[in-house]
């Protein structure tokens, strides 16, 4: 016994004698329809950097930072690499949490030492669009005694329009990721 499937609606019924392609035609139109009406029913909302800070700071209130000095080194595999990325969004980060960064100059006088390495390559092109992956290894070492403090590391994919672009936008990610997570182990409650 062939059982016919069940029809929920009368969405994408026509005339079985009827032309396919306009049939196809008006079900796609009514799938896009179903989309935009429903689009924040399906997609998740877009996480953006100051939400990550916003909850970085909410934990670490009543907290302070140790002075740090940060270099997280990076390149991206066949292309130059043009700015830190990584080491860009972790200092975003550590200052927007409240600590303070010196630069490389005053690095001698900080009470940590933030250090890493991060890395980036094509993973797949698909028409005009490619993405890339990346992977970013922090670590954080007390200045005075050398103990290492805390070690993380993150991988991240993005896509974009621009293999550069996807590099960076994939090693910031990555980046973001370690620092909500590390930062909260370097803090100190105030006293």
């Amino acid at each position: 016994m062939h059982r016919q499937p069940r029809v929920h609606s009368d969405v994408g019924r026509g005339d079985a004698n009827a032309a396919l392609a306009p049939q196809v035609k008006s079900l796609v139109a009514q799938v896009n329809e179903t989309i935009k009406a429903k689009a924040k029913e399906l997609l998740a909302p877009e996480a953006k950097p100051e939400d990550g800070i916003a909850v970085l700071k909410k934990a670490l209130a009543g907290a302070t930072l140790p002075t740090a000095s940060i270099s997280i080194a990076e390149r991206h595999v066949g292309q130059a690499t043009i700015d830190p990325a990584a080491e860009t969004e972790f200092t975003l980060y550590y200052i927007e949490a409240g600590g303070a960064v010196l630069s490389k100059e005053e690095q001698a006088k900080a009470d940590i030492r933030i250090e890493g390495e991060g890395f980036s390559e094509v993973a797949t092109r698909r028409g005009d669009l490619v993405g890339v992956k990346a992977r970013v290894e922090i670590k954080a070492v007390d200045v005075k005694t050398g103990a290492v403090l805390a070690v993380d590391r993150e991988t991240a994919i993005e896509v974009d329009l621009t293999e550069p672009i996807a590099g960076k936008a994939a090693l910031q990610r990555a980046s973001a990721r370690i620092a909500a997570r590390m930062l909260p182990k370097l803090a100190q409650e105030k006293k």
